[in-house]
């Protein structure tokens, strides 16, 4: 793996975003991980379909303490869904979070994110498809998009892109 040390800033924060495909035990067991703080879980899809508690539909958001597991856990929470990865300052990725619990519905959004994020140069967010739908290419992984502060180390920009291909 590579060196991951410039990401253990106590000043940022590492979120990462599930935004639906896990079942409910799978964020349970998250739960008990001591390298995660799970901040939320909630259901995914149409409420209606909430009631059939064996589909996974579940989405999360967390805080990623041991930050030598950044692929692993962005591939577990993201598998088979749309899945979000921020490097923010802290006061930044409280915001982030709370708006996720208390609106999750109304936070499908990418731009809602960088509204939070307006007037940062120090950031980064990655958004990744890990269902990607393309004909020859389905089941690959796909990045939907990038955005990153001008102030961003170019070090720490490569290393969370390479963490996550």
């Amino acid at each position: 793996m590579q060196n991951v040390s410039e990401l253990r800033n106590p000043d940022f924060s590492v979120i990462i975003f599930g935004q639906g495909s896990q079942t409910r035990s799978f964020y349970r067991n998250l739960r008990n991980d001591s390298d995660i703080e799970l901040f939320w879980t909630g259901w995914s899809g149409p409420k209606w379909m909430k009631i059939i508690s064996f589909i996974p539909g579940q989405a999360g958001i967390l805080e990623l303490k041991n930050i030598d597991r950044l692929k692993e856990i962005y591939e577990n929470v993201g598998a088979l869904s749309y899945c979000g990865l921020y490097y923010l300052p802290k006061n930044k990725a409280t915001e982030l979070i709370k708006i996720v619990k208390s609106n999750y519905w109304d936070f499908q959004s990418q731009n809602k994110i960088l509204e939070i994020l307006k007037g940062e140069s120090n950031f980064f967010t990655l958004n990744t498809d890990f269902d990607y739908h393309g004909g020859e290419r389905d089941g690959e992984i796909f990045h939907i998009d990038v955005n990153f502060g001008d102030k961003l180390n170019e070090n720490i920009k490569r290393i969370l892109i390479k963490l996550t291909e």
